[in-house]
């Protein structure tokens, strides 16, 4: 989960919760009626929040490949280990 703060003009702030398979325009789209904002907004708000989604997409993506090589390491290390005559 996501939560994204926006900042109006006027300072007050407000958040937009976003899961995983949410669709960025539906968001803006629930987000501009429950303030009464303009329909202006809609484009923006929306490429704001999907921009949002794949950065934190791909944090997530480095994180598994960063885990996976962990483990893989720890895989042949052990390997090794097991490889290695008894004395």
């Amino acid at each position: 989960m996501l939560t994204l703060t926006i900042e109006s003009a006027e300072g007050r702030t407000d958040t937009i919760l976003i899961h995983e398979g949410d669709d960025p325009t539906i968001l803006a789209e629930q987000f501009i009626a429950t303030h009464g904002l303009d329909q202006d907004l809609l484009q923006i708000l929306s490429h704001q929040i999907r921009e949002n989604m794949e950065e934190v997409m791909q944090k997530h993506q480095s994180m598994d490949n960063l885990l996976d090589r962990i483990d893989e390491s720890e895989n042949l290390d052990t390997q090794n280990q097991a490889a290695l005559p008894c004395q």
